[in-house]
């Protein structure tokens, strides 16, 4: 599970996996309207609102990948998936 905050971050900003499927839910308890990516797996979530959550499942190989909130990632709000 991964958080998202108002200070523009994730928690955790570093999650680590085992390649296969990964399913990730990410909860929203700011006040923003966010979302998770990882672009270059062209992995997209919907909007998620104040105090709602929602999953996004896929598939990984080993490598390192950087997700993001499309909404703040100009102020750095970005983590990454270490998959081994």
């Amino acid at each position: 599970m991964i958080d998202t905050l108002d200070d523009g971050h994730f928690k955790p900003d570093v999650v680590f996996a085992k390649p296969g499927t990964l399913r990730v839910t990410i909860t929203n308890p700011s006040v923003l309207p966010q979302d998770f990516e990882v672009p270059s797996l062209d992995v997209h979530s919907e909007t998620i609102f104040a105090g709602k959550s929602t999953t996004v499942t896929f598939d990984v190989t080993a490598g390192v990948y950087t997700f993001d909130c499309h909404f703040q990632e100009h102020e750095g709000m970005t983590g990454q998936l270490i998959i081994s």
